[in-house]
């Protein structure tokens, strides 16, 4: 899957996807440090559960919000995992104005 994306330096791009470590499901973005400053966001689906130690109750709805740092064409990779065996990799091509 591809994905394109053109964008001003002052915009910020938002990319979300579901993590569930204790079962194996993991999701992170694969890019260039230099391009982009990242700010993560995790939403437990279960806080309560999670409060209580509950087994299985990390499930998290994970949240990359991308704030570019200088213009061009850059590519980035949201990866999808489980049990450390990539499922799907879909690239993001943004193209970053001044």
């Amino acid at each position: 899957m591809h994905k394109t994306l053109r964008m001003w330096r002052h915009d910020t791009y938002a990319i979300s996807g579901k993590m569930h470590a204790s079962v194996g499901t993991m999701f992170h973005l694969e890019y260039d440090e230099t391009a982009f400053d990242r700010q993560r966001e995790m939403k437990y689906l279960h806080p309560k559960n999670m409060e209580k130690g509950m087994v299985g109750a990390d499930a998290v709805n994970m949240t990359y919000t991308l704030y570019p740092k200088k213009k061009g064409k850059h590519v980035v990779y949201e990866v999808h995992s489980f049990r450390g065996k990539e499922q799907k990799r879909v690239k993001h091509v943004i193209r970053v104005k001044k």
